[in-house]
């Protein structure tokens, strides 16, 4: 039997694999972290490397809160900028032509000063 002459067991978890190793813990883990876990396992492989990121950039651990604030994946900040452009606004349809002198660069660096945050290719909301 094993550890039958203890009267308190301490069982240590040595092993973690296909979650984040800052919720790894040699000493278990409580029923939020396993919640955390299930919900992280869930997550497409793309996603999961996207909330890695987002933990790493924030300090936040929330799943809620990384669904909430990611934006996407995109090459650059500039691709991102294009992107809120032209879904929100539209300035292709409304300026036409004209519209290929808007300075996306420009725009992009606005965007990230105070509004989202760009992480391995990854966008997240403030």
């Amino acid at each position: 039997m094993l550890h039958a002459d203890e009267e308190d067991l301490e069982f240590i978890f040595q092993d973690y694999q296909y979650f984040p190793i800052f919720w790894y813990s040699e000493s278990g883990i409580g029923e939020e972290v396993f919640n955390k876990i299930k919900a992280f396992i869930n997550l497409a492989d793309n996603r999961q490397k996207a909330f890695k990121a987002f933990v790493s950039v924030t300090g936040d651990d929330s799943i809620y809160d990384f669904e909430d604030r990611y934006m996407g994946e995109f090459e650059s900040e500039e691709d991102f900028a294009s992107y809120i452009v032209n879904e929100c606004y539209g300035l292709e349809r409304i300026m036409g032509n004209l519209s290929m002198y808007f300075d996306y660069k420009a725009y992009a660096m606005d965007l990230f000063i105070s509004d989202y945050i760009f992480e391995d290719g990854n966008v997240f909301s403030r």
